[in-house]
């Protein structure tokens, strides 16, 4: 009677830990997309001057950010009439606020100048001015979606894997077929976590900046790397006889501490996007 009682109050437990964890990382993840535009956004102003007797033009761009070193203007593009003239990029942006850049600029009566400036992390302003007439178009913002949520994601849903594998292999003995559930969970969240870490790296290179510039990057990479040490060891461990008992102690530790630098890495990344 003791023993039925204690397995349905464990069942219980572990079913009300999962919901619990879904709860949470649903919760996080609309926050996050609901605040995707405030957290990644691109230039709000450009403005311009012609200096007709040095024939140069000076672009002034609003750009509001909290750490101009990872948060910047990359690409400003010009063009007069449609044709490409400039294509200058940076990794980081001289003030926080407002700042402006010149380029040298021949024109003539009558031309349209093109300007684009974009940002590393999300989206693009565009305006045409026309020098002789000081004339300026209204800006328009454009720029592909934005692939952190999608890598927030993977990694999130990829750690909840990893945990409900950890509370399925604790329940192993009050729990039939745990490890079934124990070992799909993992392969799971491993290749998801995977997915993550290579879209992570994608938006890094596409960003123009180096890997492993903020702490993310490291942890997030350490986390990764234990991952697939502990999910190595989990299938090594089946073909391993002599330091079966060895190895799957050391699966089990490396499993915790994945988590804990999992946790790490999530909480940094958040920390990224709201420092922006």
């Amino acid at each position: 009677m003791i023993h039925s009682h204690h397995d349905r109050f464990s069942e219980r437990s572990q079913t009300w830990n999962g919901r619990f964890l879904f709860l949470v990382l649903g919760a996080i993840l609309s926050i996050l997309f609901v605040c995707q535009p405030v957290f990644a956004h691109p230039p709000s102003a450009l403005s311009f001057s012609y200096n007709q007797t040095d024939q140069e033009l000076t672009v002034t761009i609003t750009h509001g950010v909290r750490d101009k070193s990872t948060h910047y203007i990359r690409e400003v593009t010009i063009r007069k009439n449609g044709v490409p003239l400039f294509n200058q990029t940076y990794t980081s942006q001289p003030t926080a606020t407002v700042f402006s850049y010149s380029y040298p600029l021949s024109t003539q009566d009558g031309d349209r100048v093109e300007v684009t400036a974009t940002c590393n992390l999300y989206g693009s302003l565009s305006d045409t001015y026309v020098p002789s007439s000081g004339l300026t178009t209204t800006g328009q913002v454009t720029g592909p979606p934005t692939l952190w949520p999608y890598h927030m994601s993977l990694l999130s849903i990829g750690f909840v894997c990893m945990i409900l594998g950890v509370i399925f292999a604790r329940s192993r003995n009050v729990r039939t077929g745990w490890f079934k559930m124990h070992s799909s969970l993992e392969k799971v969240g491993f290749a998801l976590i995977v997915a993550g870490i290579v879209l992570g790296a994608y938006m890094v290179a596409v960003s123009g900046g180096p890997h492993f510039r903020v702490t993310h990057g490291i942890i997030g990479a350490t986390g990764a790397g234990l991952a697939g040490v502990g999910f190595s060891l989990g299938i090594g461990r089946n073909y391993i006889h002599k330091r079966k008992v060895l190895a799957r102690a050391v699966h089990t530790r490396t499993g915790y501490v994945t988590i804990a630098v999992m946790t790490g890495a999530i909480a940094t990344g958040i920390l990224l996007l709201v420092l922006v």
